[in-house]
């Protein structure tokens, strides 16, 4: 009995640390991956941004040409 118990930690150990092992590695890519999406839609924001204000820009001055025709 005591066999089969150090048997099992000794494979939870093995185990946890693999997962530990995995995590650091990953780590990096994970957290480049974030950065990226982060990036994508910080460009889209602002992509989204120019196009509302220059809407806005194109309606003023429209209603403008309007008023003085």
């Amino acid at each position: 009995r005591s066999k089969q118990r150090d048997i099992h930690n000794r494979l939870v150990y093995a185990y946890c640390d693999r997962i530990k092992q995995l995590s650091n590695e990953f780590k990096p890519m994970i957290k480049a991956k974030q950065q990226k999406v982060k990036s994508d839609q910080q460009q889209i924001y602002e992509g989204i941004f120019y196009f509302i204000n220059t809407r806005k820009k194109i309606y003023k001055r429209g209603m403008y040409i309007y008023k003085y025709i």
